[in-house]
């Protein structure tokens, strides 16, 4: 699939670099740019975007806001935050927002384009140097005590697996060919069976539990 992708960074160098590597990897039909958050959705009132990308020009709190604001445009979209130096602070608070995929300033062209990669297959993804420390502090909750994922049906473990992929309510129920409202009830149950009460900690039990690679 040909992707079409939105650049929204400030610093027009900066965009401009980043323009020039997504460029280079395959399958990109289109990049628009943007320089703050009122043109790029503006940008996406006009034109669907596969992959977003939120430069370090947009504070933390403007990166989330408006990561929520595109997908409420179009549910779809994927957004690849790009943090100013990959903090534990920072890239907890990117994975418990909605963004599909975090990168660090000092990220490589390639990680740029594996990141794109990913996030188009539905993947999550976080830079390979900092999957440990982040896993290895990402604990789920304080520490609360968590079900079993033995206690999970098959359809509720496959939705488990599908809601660490990032997948909202309405993509899951497309995949399995069902009603959301059956994807809601499913998601309530495995919730209270495994004693998470949030969709952040559910990404994290799933890739805990390996149903989901990291």
């Amino acid at each position: 699939m040909d992707l079409s992708v939105l650049l929204v960074e400030s610093n027009e160098i900066l965009r401009k670099g980043m323009s020039c590597a997504v460029a280079q990897g395959p399958q990109i039909r289109r990049i628009a740019e943007a320089a703050n958050s009122t043109r790029a959705l503006a940008a996406a009132e006009r034109e669907r975007f596969e992959v977003a990308i939120l430069g370090m020009g947009l504070t933390a709190e403007a990166q989330h806001a408006l990561i929520a604001a595109l997908r409420r445009i179009c549910e779809d979209t994927r957004c690849i935050v790009i943090v100013r130096d990959g903090s534990y602070r920072e890239l907890e608070r990117a994975i418990r927002s909605e963004a599909a995929g975090v990168l660090c300033g000092d990220s490589s062209a390639q990680e740029l384009s594996a990141a794109i990669e990913s996030v188009r297959r539905g993947r999550r993804f976080w830079p390979h140097a900092l999957e440990q420390s982040l896993l290895d502090r990402l604990q789920l909750g304080s520490g609360a005590r968590t079900g079993s994922i033995n206690s999970l049906t098959d359809r509720e473990r496959t939705i488990l697996h599908l809601i660490g992929r990032g997948g909202s309510n309405v993509e899951i129920a497309r995949v399995l060919g069902v009603s959301r409202r059956t994807v809601d009830t499913h998601r309530t149950r495995l919730m209270r069976k495994l004693g998470i009460h949030k969709t952040a900690a559910l990404v994290r039990f799933a890739v805990r539990e390996g149903l989901v690679e990291a």
